[in-house]
């Protein structure tokens, strides 16, 4: 590692380090709920609107959990994998909204 992201690996898990537990914890849960939508709009089961109700719902958790851990390393990996999702999907995740969506 170059020095830059040593020094912002450690300043990284110091900030974490001083974050209460509970709003780890929170964190956690919000990150575990969007690894589960992301887990859905991957199923082959679903319609397309469907799956992207799944990554909006995703995003909307995510969101959350950054609000609360902005460098939770776990919640930006899983947005990484979701803005290649909607990419993939020819969506944009900042304008899809559910309630306009039909067909479910």
């Amino acid at each position: 590692m170059a020095g830059n992201e040593v020094f912002h690996a450690r300043t990284t898990s110091q900030y974490n380090a001083h974050l209460p537990r509970s709003v780890q914890a929170q964190a956690a849960r919000l990150i575990l709920q969007a690894n589960l939508a992301f887990g859905e709009s991957n199923s082959n089961g679903l319609s397309y609107v469907q799956r992207l109700k799944a990554r909006f719902e995703c995003r909307e958790y995510l969101d959350q959990a950054l609000a609360l851990e902005p460098e939770n390393a776990a919640a930006l990996g899983l947005l990484g994998q979701l803005e290649k999702a909607h990419v993939l999907l020819g969506s944009d995740p900042k304008t899809f909204h559910p309630i306009k969506c039909t067909g479910v």
